[in-house]
């Protein structure tokens, strides 16, 4: 592997632009710029992730040899492929690569070095510290005297019974009521049962009068709708008592927040009593503290300005002094710049010089290079679909004659069923024909038996007045239709309903239905396609994708770049047409 430098976030230069293309070689959408930024980054982290090195973001010896393959596989010369090493040689997989000698050019030396003065120095600025007056200190002392002074912490008489209230309050059981234990509901109970047992007497009183006064079921149930009437006038009457109950819990719940109010209010007042000191107190401690900050503010104001004037003084004179020591340095620096910049202009416009040679022969060799490959690159790729292609051939002769025995299979089953159907149809017309002559009653539907007991004269039998036969019924069993559905070829398809329906398994409109159903639609030729990439094959070269890239058609085809040539040959394009179709195409999906 050649010798890169380890780059990361922030590095820029040529090994960070080679990075970045082997990153959108790989399929990641990132600027080219040699600068190694946030997206950069990203995409890094995201290549080492895939290809189970460390995920730093660092390129380093382990992250840079995937360049390195990149590299081969990108400069590689196929070689000619023979007849008998098809398999072998195919396209960009072997070769020498190409290969030039780097750009040499000696650096940039400028042989003089910037020597810089000594540093500035000047004695720094002195002056005593503040020192408190005697005003302000007796101002403090006052201050210090009345803070001693703050009243205590507040303590409440009533916190102990609003405790209690609150405790009252939040662990109050919740609202429920159960009618069994009122003792009102009991006493309509009582009412409601014996007005109910009365009802129930007189109602099967009255129902057994019209029966000569003998008691009957007729009887016993209007007795028994009667008593669970009146039962009802009891059920209706529980919500009413549900609200009572619940009033009373809502009215006892009030006089626990009326009690807590009151002590509330105590409190408030104790407390604002309690606040109206200490705010006498914090009134008092806010006017002395603003007479100490006033003092001491003078005080201090006095002293500021004096060590102002005297700093001011000093710092003019240290400014002139600087200003001579800054003059002298920058007039020596300046001098130096303008030498090194005037010899690093001449190196620039040699060196451009001879790299824009250096970059055209260059280019002229590469090109010479590439132009010495393609013709090869072909060839081996052709040599390589012709295999395939034979291969393909093969195997499907192989899977056709599977399909024929298959086929032939479904038939005779099918055969089989439409014997059994016909058996059993002509069964069942005897039988109906014997339960008619019988005099037991028959009925059916299309398509459907059902039975029913007989009269006087004997016993009904299962009828069926439609046919279970596919043919008359219109119904195709689920072995024709999958079979209809896996025909690749119209013609296939047609021969296929055409002898089910001579020989009486389907019927015409059947098979017309199915043909119409399963028909392939007719497709454009291959070379009036639209194509998508769907696998790159690993490689995109400079000229486009590589052949072993995997394209698909509207239709859902898929092909490999290698074999699409054949293909087209045999859909009618003359060879040169067709490489030369596929080159278009590679250089389009590799754009």
């Amino acid at each position: 592997m050649a010798n890169y430098t380890t780059i990361q976030r922030g590095s820029q230069g040529e090994d960070t632009k080679k990075w970045q293309k082997f990153l959108r070689a790989q399929g990641y959408n990132l600027a080219i710029d040699g600068i190694f930024g946030d997206e950069t980054d990203k995409y890094t982290r995201e290549y080492q992730s895939k290809n189970n090195l460390t995920v730093d973001g660092i390129v380093g010896e382990k992250t840079w040899a995937g360049y390195a393959d990149y590299e081969r596989r990108l400069f590689s010369t196929p070689t000619t492929p023979t007849a008998t090493n098809t398999a072998t040689n195919t396209a960009g997989t072997v070769g020498t690569g190409f290969e030039y000698k780097d750009f040499e050019y000696d650096d940039f030396n400028y042989d003089k070095t910037y020597t810089p003065p000594k540093d500035f120095e000047y004695d720094d600025f002195e002056y005593g510290d503040y020192q408190e007056s005697d005003t302000v200190k007796a101002a403090n002392q006052a201050l210090q005297a009345h803070t001693a002074k703050k009243p205590g912490e507040y303590q409440s008489k009533w916190q102990s019974q609003l405790d209690d209230a609150i405790n009252r309050i939040l662990n109050r059981e919740k609202f429920s009521y159960d009618f069994n234990g009122d003792a009102l509901y009991q006493q309509y109970k009582d009412k409601y049962i014996q007005q109910g047992k009365m009802a129930m007497a007189d109602t099967m009183g009255q129902a057994a009068a019209m029966t000569g006064g003998y008691g009957n079921s007729y009887a016993a149930s209007a007795g028994n709708q009667a008593y669970q009437q009146s039962l009802q006038q009891l059920n209706d009457i529980v919500p009413e008592l549900y609200k009572m109950a619940y009033d009373r819990y809502n009215q006892e719940g009030q006089d626990l927040y009326n009690q807590y109010g009151m002590l509330t209010d105590r409190e408030n007042t104790d407390y604002g009593r309690y606040r109206d000191s200490v705010s006498d107190w914090q009134n008092e401690r806010d006017y002395l503290t603003g007479r100490y900050d006033s003092e001491r503010n003078f005080d201090y104001s006095k002293y500021t300005n004096d060590r102002n004037f005297e700093y001011g003084k000093w710092a003019d004179d240290r400014n002139f002094e600087y200003g001579k020591w800054a003059d002298d340095r920058n007039f020596n620096y300046n001098q130096f710049i303008n030498d090194r910049n005037f010899e690093y202009d001449k190196y620039v416009n040699d060196r451009d010089f001879e790299y824009g040679k250096y970059s055209d022969d260059r280019g002229y060799a590469y090109n010479n290079y590439r132009d010495g490959i393609e013709d090869r690159q072909w060839e081996a790729t052709f040599n390589e679909g012709v295999r395939q292609y034979n291969e393909q051939f093969e195997y499907q002769k192989g899977r056709d004659a599977i399909a024929d025995s298959q086929w032939q299979k479904e038939f005779d089953e099918a055969m089989r069923q439409y014997n059994e159907s016909m058996a059993f149809s002509k069964t069942q017309y005897n039988d109906s024909k014997k339960v008619s002559s019988g005099g037991g009653s028959y009925t059916g539907s299309s398509g459907s038996h059902s039975s029913n007991n007989g009269g006087s004269g004997g016993t009904g039998n299962t009828g069926n007045t439609g046919n279970t036969n596919n043919k008359n019924t219109g119904g195709v069993s689920g072995t024709i239709q999958s079979k209809a559905s896996s025909f690749s070829n119209n013609d296939d398809l047609a021969n296929y309903l055409d002898g089910l329906a001579a020989s009486g398994v389907i019927t015409e409109s059947q098979a017309d239905a199915l043909y119409a159903e399963n028909k392939t639609p007719e497709k454009v030729s291959l070379n009036k396609r639209s194509w998508t990439l769907v696998d790159d094959g690993g490689v995109n070269w400079l000229w486009g994708v590589d052949n072993n890239a995997v394209v698909k058609d509207q239709y859902g085809n898929t092909y490999k770049l290698g074999k699409l040539v054949d293909a087209l040959v045999a859909d009618g394009m003359s060879k040169s047409d067709a490489k030369a179709y596929v080159k278009k195409l590679q250089k389009q999906l590799g754009a």
